[in-house]
């Protein structure tokens, strides 16, 4: 097959970790990977988690508006 673009360049993130960790020898670096990993998906998952509960806020407050004006 073709495998993908030019360089590593469509290569996602899961398999470069494991590629780092079996083909190189680098179990470190893929250590260290692994957890930039889990860093950055901790961050998204928490603001997330957030922006929802914004607007579940949001639209619990439009509700109530409604309710008080009918």
């Amino acid at each position: 097959m073709t495998e993908g673009g030019p360089g590593l360049s469509t290569e996602i993130i899961a398999l470069r970790i494991s590629r780092t960790a079996t083909e190189f020898r680098e179990l470190g670096v893929a250590a260290a990977m692994s957890n930039y990993l889990l860093l950055l998906l901790l961050i998204l998952t928490l603001g997330m988690f957030a922006i929802t509960r914004l607007q579940e806020a949001r639209a619990a407050r439009q509700a109530r508006q409604i309710q008080e004006e009918g």
